[in-house]
C-alpha cells in the first residue's frame, strides 16, 4: 500500500515537473511570435469617367396631335448614366430598358429648380420643382400611354402645388384632367401658359407652342362677311343634308371655320325647314362658333404672346394674318420667313418674342 502511494506520488511529482518544464517553452513561443503584418486593403476598382452627351442627341420631345411624344435614346456604347449638356443647368441622364429618364437641376440667386423626365411603356411624365427659401412649387404632368382608354380616367393630368416652406401650409393645389394638351390649353389657359409652357420651352419641345388652331381661326376668320356670309351659311346648311358623306363632313368643317357672326345667322333659320341630320349637326356647330367670345377675340388680336404662338400654326393663312397683326402692333416690319419649316422658324420666332413679349420664367412666388 505504502509502495503504491509512493509510486503514485513519485509519478505525480514527475508529471508536475514535466509540466513546469514545458510551460515556459509555451510562454516563450507566444512571446517571441512576430507581430502580425496588417493586410493591405484591396485596390479600389477604377471609376470610369462619366461620359458627356448633348441633350438633343439623347432626348427628343414633341407634341403631336395634342399628345406628348418623348423619345430618350442611349448611345450605343458606354455606360447608362451620362452627364448632359445643352440643358438650362447641370444635368444627368439615366437610361435603362424599363425606365428611360433624365434629371437635371439649376441653381441661381439662392433659388433652385429640378426637372425630371421619364418614359415607360405605360406613361410619360414631366415634373419640375421650384424651390426658394420661402416656397416650393411643383408642376407635374402625367400622360397615360395605354391605348383605347384601357387605364380609365383622363389620359392627361396636370397637378400644380405650392407649399410655404416656413410653416408647411399648402398655398396652391390645382389638379385638372383633359383628353390631351390641346384640351388642357383650351380649358385651363392660365395654368397651361404659366406652368406648362415654360417647362416645355426649357425642354425644347417642338410643336408645343402653336396657338389653338380653332381659336386662331376665330381671331382671324376667313371667308365672306355680311350678305355674302349669309348666302354661304345657307349653302353649307343645305349641304349638311347631302347624300354623300364626304360632302356633309366638308360642309360641317367649313361652317366651324366661319366667323362668329355665322352662329347668329344659323339661329335665325327656321328649324321646321331643317332635316334631323341638319339640326343635329348644327347643334354641335353653333356652340363651337361661340366657344370664343367677341370680347376675347378682341383681346387676343392685341395679345402679342398669342400672336407669336400663331406663327407656329400649320395653316399658312393664319401665320400670315398673325404676322401682319404683329407688325401693326410693333409699328415696323418684322422680318420672318413664314414658309420655312417649323424647326427653322423656332429661333426667329423666339427672337421676336424676346423683343415683343419679354417674360420671365415661372418661379416660386415670394
Amino acid at each position: 500500500m505504502a509502495h503504491l502511494i509512493a509510486c503514485g506520488t513519485a509519478r505525480g511529482v514527475a508529471l508536475a515537473a514535466l509540466a513546469l518544464a514545458i510551460a515556459p517553452v509555451v510562454r516563450a513561443e507566444v512571446l517571441i511570435d512576430p507581430p502580425a503584418v496588417a493586410a493591405r486593403p484591396p485596390a479600389a476598382p477604377a471609376v470610369p469617367a462619366v461620359r458627356t452627351v448633348n441633350y438633343a442627341d439623347i432626348c427628343d420631345i414633341r407634341v403631336e396631335a395634342g399628345r406628348l411624344a418623348v423619345k430618350i435614346t442611349a448611345p450605343q456604347d458606354g455606360p447608362r448614366t451620362f452627364r448632359v449638356e445643352g440643358l438650362p443647368g447641370p444635368g444627368t441622364a439615366t437610361i435603362s430598358p424599363a425606365v428611360q429618364s433624365i434629371r437635371f437641376s439649376v441653381t441661381a440667386d439662392g433659388n433652385s429648380s429640378s426637372t425630371y423626365i421619364s418614359r415607360t411603356a405605360l406613361r410619360t411624365s414631366l415634373q419640375r420643382s421650384y424651390i426658394s427659401a420661402q416656397q416650393t412649387r411643383s408642376i407635374n404632368v402625367i400622360q397615360q400611354d395605354v391605348k383605347d382608354g384601357a387605364a380609365g380616367g383622363d389620359p392627361l393630368r396636370l397637378t400644380i402645388s405650392t407649399r410655404d416652406n416656413q410653416n408647411g401650409q399648402m398655398l396652391e393645389n390645382f389638379t385638372a384632367g383633359a383628353a390631351d394638351l390641346r384640351a388642357l390649353r383650351r380649358e385651363h389657359p392660365a395654368e397651361f401658359r404659366d406652368a406648362l409652357v415654360p417647362l416645355l420651352r426649357d425642354l425644347g419641345a417642338r410643336g408645343a407652342f402653336a396657338a389653338d388652331p380653332e381659336i386662331a381661326a376665330r381671331a382671324f376668320p376667313a371667308g365672306p362677311t355680311g350678305a355674302a356670309l349669309s348666302a354661304r351659311v345657307t349653302e353649307l346648311v343645305k349641304a349638311l343634308d347631302a347624300d354623300a358623306y364626304a360632302e356633309r363632313i366638308a360642309a360641317e368643317a367649313e361652317l366651324r371655320r366661319l366667323p362668329i357672326d355665322a352662329a347668329d345667322q344659323i339661329d335665325a333659320l327656321d328649324p321646321k325647314r331643317l332635316s334631323v341630320q341638319q339640326r343635329l349637326t348644327l347643334q354641335q356647330v353653333v356652340p363651337a362658333l361661340r366657344a370664343v367670345s367677341r370680347s376675347r377675340i378682341t383681346r387676343l388680336r392685341d395679345d402679342r404672346t398669342f400672336l407669336l404662338d400663331c406663327l407656329y400654326l400649320d395653316d399658312p393663312r393664319l401665320r400670315q394674318a398673325a404676322h401682319a397683326r404683329l407688325e401693326h402692333l410693333a409699328g415696323r416690319p418684322l422680318p420672318l420667313d413664314l414658309n420655312a419649316p417649323e424647326d427653322d422658324r423656332v429661333a426667329a420666332i423666339e427672337s421676336l418674342r424676346t423683343q415683343l413679349a419679354p417674360t420671365t420664367r415661372a418661379a416660386p412666388k415670394s
